[in-house]
This record gives C-alpha cells, sequence and structure tokens, in this order.
C-alpha cells in the first residue's frame, strides 16, 4: 500500500482545474456544443467568445473553491452531475430546466426505474466513474492558505477580465442567440443542471407557506343534475400528454382510434397542453388559467376544478395509474 502511494502522480490545485475545466467544457457538452453551432448560424467568432468565456469562468470558480479537503469533494460531484446531464440531453434531447428537476422529485420507482438502462450505466462509467477515481487518486499540491490566495488570484483575476472583454466584444452576437434560444444556456453543464436545481429548491421553500386562494364556492349543480331522479355519473379521462398528431380523428394515416370513431366522439383539434410532463400539463388543465396565463405558483395559490366541482355537492373521486394527481385532488 505504501509502495501504491508513493506511486501517485502528483499535480498543483490550479492545473487540476485547469484539466477539468477542460473535461467538463468538451467531454459533458455535447448538446451545448451542437445547438450552439445552429443558434449561432455561422457567428463562429461569437460562439467560440462564448465558449471560451464560460470556460474561463468555469476555471476561475473551480480555481476559487481549490482548497485543502474540498477542492476534491467538488470536481467528482461536479463531474458526476455533468455526466448524468449529458447522458440524457444526448440520448433523449431533454433539457435540465426547474421543469425537469421537479420531474425528477416527484417520480416513482416504476417510472425511474425505465430509465436506468445499460447505456446510462456505461455513459456514468466512462464520464463520471474513471474520472472521478482519477481524481480521488491523484495527489494534489497545495500552498498554505494566503499563499494560495495571492496564486489562485492571479490566474482567476486575468480569466474574468478576459472573459468579460470576450463577452463585450461580440456582445450583439452572442445576446441575440440565448435572448431567441434560451435554452442553450440551460444545457450548459454543470452550471445549467446546479442552476435548475437551485430554482427548484427556492421555489419549493415559496410555496412552504403558501395561501390557497378559494374558487367557485357559490358553484352549485345544475337544474338537470339536481332534478335526475338517479345517480348522475360522469368519468373523465385524462390523457394529459397526448399527441394530437397520431390520433387518427385528426388525420393520422394510422387507425389510432377506431373505438372512439365508432362512438361518434366530438375531437376537438385546436387543444394545447402547457407542457409536455405531466407536472405541468395536468395541473393547467384543471386550473382556472388559460395556457398563456399559467404557472405553476399560479395553480397552487389557488383552487382548481375538483375543488369547484366539491364545493358544488359533487363527490370526487381520483384514480391514476400514473404519478398521482400533482396536487390536484389535495383536498
Amino acid at each position: 500500500m505504501a509502495a501504491f502511494r508513493s506511486r501517485r502522480p502528483e499535480i498543483g490545485s490550479i492545473a487540476l482545474s485547469a484539466i477539468a475545466t477542460l473535461y467538463l467544457l468538451m467531454l459533458t457538452n455535447n448538446s451545448f456544443w451542437s445547438r450552439a453551432v445552429a443558434y449561432f448560424d455561422h457567428a463562429w467568432i461569437a460562439m467560440l467568445s462564448l465558449g471560451v468565456a464560460l470556460g474561463l469562468t468555469t476555471f476561475s470558480i473551480l480555481t476559487s473553491l481549490s482548497m485543502k479537503y474540498v477542492m476534491k469533494p467538488v470536481l467528482i460531484l461536479l463531474i458526476i452531475i455533468s455526466a448524468a446531464a449529458s447522458y440524457f440531453t444526448d440520448t433523449f434531447g431533454v433539457v435540465i430546466d426547474k421543469g425537469m428537476i421537479g420531474n425528477a422529485a416527484v417520480t416513482t420507482e416504476a417510472e425511474a426505474g425505465h430509465l436506468l438502462t445499460g447505456g446510462l450505466a456505461l455513459h456514468v462509467a466512462l464520464y463520471a466513474l474513471i474520472p472521478s477515481l482519477l481524481i480521488a487518486w491523484v495527489k494534489v499540491r497545495h500552498r498554505r492558505f494566503f499563499a494560495k490566495a495571492a496564486v489562485n488570484f492571479l490566474f482567476i483575476a486575468p480569466a474574468l477580465v478576459l472573459s468579460g472583454v470576450l463577452i463585450y466584444a461580440n456582445f450583439a452576437g452572442i445576446a441575440y442567440a440565448l435572448r431567441e434560444h434560451r435554452d442553450l444556456m440551460v444545457r450548459f453543464n454543470p452550471a445549467g443542471p446546479i442552476s435548475s436545481a437551485v430554482r427548484y429548491g427556492l421555489s419549493t421553500y415559496r410555496e412552504r407557506n403558501l395561501v390557497v386562494q378559494p374558487l367557485g364556492t357559490d358553484a352549485k349543480k345544475g337544474a338537470r343534475i339536481a332534478t335526475a331522479g338517479k345517480p348522475v355519473v360522469v368519468v373523465v379521462v385524462a390523457g394529459e400528454t397526448a399527441r394530437a398528431m397520431n390520433f387518427s380523428l385528426n388525420g393520422y394515416d394510422r387507425e389510432t382510434n377506431p373505438e372512439l370513431k365508432t362512438l361518434g366522439v366530438v375531437n376537438y383539434r385546436d387543444t394545447t397542453s402547457c407542457g409536455t410532463a405531466t407536472a405541468v400539463s395536468l395541473p393547467c388543465m384543471f386550473s382556472v388559467y388559460p395556457r398563456r396565463e399559467y404557472s405553476d405558483w399560479k395553480a397552487r395559490s389557488s383552487e382548481n376544478l375538483v375543488n369547484v366541482l366539491t364545493h358544488a355537492g359533487v363527490s370526487v373521486t381520483w384514480w391514476d395509474n400514473n404519478t398521482g394527481s400533482k396536487g390536484i385532488a389535495d383536498l
């Protein structure tokens, strides 16, 4: 064991920060770079300026965190986050935004199990496990506190200044691309997923003392139901993320709705969901807000259709075979 330790390679903390920055920038950001090439549309100087500025900023952050007993855990954590995020962005094209973090927080074991594939295990082993073990193995040279702070400043200050100069010199092109394509920076690892997780955490924290405003407290049963001689039962089936483009009722070539066609149902073609995730689309369907005015905060601040029906004296029962009602039926 002593011989093994003596053969451990040594590296300075600044050099390790630089290597880690290059690794994160080049090997865990395929989705970011592919989208950047498309979004900047041959504005190569602006795109490269943004990339270099991001690299310099990342290097500055890692260098500022390169303290003994802190540096290795931080680098390993960032690499694991970037590797996991890059798998899902590269494989499925998803964006790890606040909504996606929310989906992950409320998912079930059954749903998550479908994502635990051999491809994910191989990707994590190559892009997270191996580099993490290397970081844990190498011996990092650290200076004394004040000397380290001075040397780190000599690297961090010029890096941040150069980053600012690059952004300023190409501000028009960079600002245009980021304004028109807001998903680009969310794809940048590890900053994008970490930022999304922080935003989700802050949003959840804000909702701790949320006061739900009543809605439709004066609702009553209509005359037809009130005078019915026997109980009236209405079944609403919510398929909130169905793709309208794949419905034969909407003109799709394959016959995907044969049973519905025989029933002579009314098909509303011009209908749009608030999102592609259950945690977004389902609450929106039952809220009082139209799609353009909907937000998660508004939905949680107000009662919904289930509450209104309850106020009217209607007995409502919620059944699901997915991940719950997303707060809709929490009366």
